[in-house]
């Protein structure tokens, strides 16, 4: 309705992208509580319609009334997946691949989720073959860490895990122009690059379980260590290598004034032998370390309404473009440097 009625999403007011999320949400709340689910042509209508307002004011704001619209959209997707997978057997999934939405929405018993198993994103027929959650853990596990002390290992599970290609969250980065944070994330990156904002270096991600045709996710927080993994597919590349390049280089006789390339692949620094400022009039040698970024890994908390880090460690085994990210809760990812 709304790409019908203006020519452009900034031209929809903030009171009418509020009501049109909030029919988005009734609609879907109204199914489901009627026990029908939804096509997939409509399931699409739902990404289109996100992917528009997402290009509204109503995510632009630079307050936390725009978190919570944002946090509002991971319930829309929550609904959107469970009207997918209602009435779905064991082990059928659906997937939602349109505009700024790539989602896939699984279902399966608790004791076979848990049991070292991998769901990844392309299951769904995304390109996106990195992006994929792992969980290994007993139903007693995620009972404690949910609270959903009815579940039992043959229950079924509905899991969500889409990215967004859109960062609604993006006000929460606004005031990091020029900190540490920013700095570190942009150690890699040249030229103009180097300077900006905290470095978004995945699209968020959400990954989320509900209870079999649940219009809630279950609020998962306190997992054990190894209980869940989210492998995050990097925007921008990171090297994997640059860690170990720390080297000593040498002025040695005759080389006072000499220039020397310290050959690291990601800047042009140079050094230049310096006898009387590094040497105390004497040949000397120096340490160089090559700069280089180390993911981090980062998860939206909705109390502090900020991305946070204590709850989730970086797995070594990262590559330039899939990380992954062990985390004792669910919810929504990013990586950083």
């Amino acid at each position: 309705v709304l790409v019908g009625v203006v020519d452009v999403p900034s031209e929809v007011i903030y009171d009418v992208a509020s009501g049109s999320h909030f029919f988005l949400q009734t609609i879907l709340r109204a199914t489901l509580s009627a026990d029908v689910g939804i096509s997939t042509a409509s399931t699409d209508d739902v990404g289109n319609a996100l992917t528009y307002l997402f290009q509204t004011s109503w995510f632009n704001e630079s307050s936390t009334e725009s978190f919570v619209n944002a946090m509002n959209v991971s319930n829309v997707l929550s609904l959107a997946s469970a009207a997918q997978l209602y009435g779905a057997y064991d082990g059928v999934g659906y997937d939602l691949n349109i505009g700024d939405v790539d989602m896939y929405s699984y279902r399966t018993a608790a004791d076979t989720l848990l049991d070292d198993a991998s769901v990844a994103l392309s299951l769904g027929g995304s390109s996106d073959t990195a992006t994929a959650a792992y969980f290994n853990a007993n139903v007693s596990d995620l009972i404690t860490a949910s609270g959903e002390s009815s579940l039992v290992s043959s229950d079924l599970l509905d899991l969500r895990i889409n990215t967004l290609s859109t960062n609604i969250y993006g006000a929460a980065l606004e005031g990091t122009y020029g900190s540490s944070a920013s700095v570190a994330s942009r150690l890699d990156q040249t030229g103009s690059a180097l300077n900006g904002k905290t470095l978004m270096r995945s699209q968020l991600t959400d990954v989320e379980l509900s209870l079999q045709d649940s219009a809630d996710p279950m609020v998962i927080r306190s997992m054990p260590a190894g209980m869940f993994q989210v492998t995050l597919a990097a925007t921008v590349a990171f090297n994997t290598t640059f860690k170990a390049f720390d080297r000593t280089f040498s002025c040695g006789v005759g080389m006072d004034g000499s220039v020397i390339d310290l050959n690291c692949p990601i800047t042009s620094d140079i050094h230049t032998c310096d006898f009387a400022t590094y040497g105390s009039g004497s040949t000397y040698f120096f340490e160089y370390t090559c700069p280089y970024v180390e993911p981090t890994c980062l998860y939206w908390d909705e109390t502090t309404m900020d991305f946070e880090g204590d709850d989730c460690t970086l797995v070594s085994n990262y590559t330039t473009d899939a990380v992954t990210c062990e985390c004792s809760r669910t919810g929504t990812f990013m990586l950083s440097g």
